[in-house]
């Protein structure tokens, strides 16, 4: 990417992968035509899309994990993967695999926080519920049976493994 570009955003994971896939095309190219200076070009933007991608995922890391995110992680991995494969590029199938994995991860993390927010749920329903019971409040105990299903629910739907 031109230095223009990132002077006035912050680099994205998106953008990085664009600048790599530039990259890898020049690279590739340049190997099959004998041009030196576009395979050059090639791994210069491979090398700004992992610095990219790095500061890029840092940023995130501090952000909340999301399901989302780490299921279009996983896939483009899988992808970049996979037409590293094809292409015999070794470094795009190892970006691909890590990117793959941390989206794996990612997705697992974000899970497993829906699993805590769940459970956080149920027990503070079951407890009002409890609570609601001894005073007599039918309405109350049942909203907080609802509360207490709800967290189960949410639990069961987010249960890695």
């Amino acid at each position: 990417m031109s230095s223009q570009q990132n002077q006035n955003t912050e680099p994205t994971k998106l953008g990085s992968y664009v600048t790599h896939g530039t990259g890898v095309v020049q690279e590739t190219v340049g190997n099959l035509v004998g041009n030196e200076a576009l395979k050059q070009q090639g791994t210069a933007n491979i090398q700004q899309a992992k610095a990219d991608f790095d500061q890029a995922h840092q940023a995130a890391q501090s952000a909340a994990p999301n399901k989302t995110s780490g299921n279009v992680n996983s896939i483009i991995g899988g992808v970049k993967e996979e037409v590293g494969r094809t292409v015999g590029n070794a470094n795009l199938t190892q970006a691909g695999s890590e990117q793959r994995n941390d989206g794996n991860a990612e997705y697992n993390a974000a899970k497993a926080e829906r699993v805590i927010d769940g459970a956080k749920d149920k027990v503070t329903g079951n407890v009002q519920s409890g609570v609601n019971a001894a005073l007599g409040d039918k309405a109350a105990q049942e909203q907080a049976r609802a509360k207490a299903a709800q967290g189960d629910a949410t639990m069961q739907h987010n249960k890695l493994g």
